[in-house]
C-alpha cells in the first residue's frame, strides 16, 4: 500500500477551474448587468445619488471578482504546463 494524492489532488483542482470558470461567467454578466443600470440609473436616480452609488460599488466588486477568477485561471494554467516539466517524481512511500 503506498500513498498517492496526486490524482485526487488533480481531480479537485480541475473541479475548482470549473467552479472559477462558472464565476467568471457570471461576473461577466453581472458587470454588464451592472454597467447598464448605472448609465441608466444617472438619468433616472439623479434625485438619489446613493441608489446609484449603492449600483456603482457592485459593479466595482464584480470587476474585483472577474479579475481575481481571470489570476486563478492563469495560475492553474501555468502550474498545469509547468508543474510536470519540473518536478520529478518522488519515490513511493509504503505505509505499514
Amino acid at each position: 500500500m503506498y500513498i498517492d494524492y496526486m490524482p485526487i489532488v488533480r481531480t479537485w483542482a480541475t473541479v475548482a477551474l470549473i467552479a472559477t470558470i462558472i464565476a467568471a461567467c457570471f461576473g461577466v454578466i453581472i458587470i454588464g448587468l451592472d454597467a447598464k443600470a448605472v448609465q441608466v440609473g444617472r438619468n433616472l436616480y439623479s434625485s438619489l445619488p446613493s441608489k446609484t452609488n449603492i449600483i456603482v460599488a457592485q459593479l466595482s466588486f464584480a470587476i474585483l471578482e472577474l479579475i481575481l477568477c481571470l489570476v486563478f485561471i492563469g495560475l492553474y494554467i501555468a502550474v498545469y504546463l509547468l508543474a510536470p516539466r519540473r518536478v520529478r517524481r518522488a519515490r513511493r512511500v509504503y505505509v505499514y
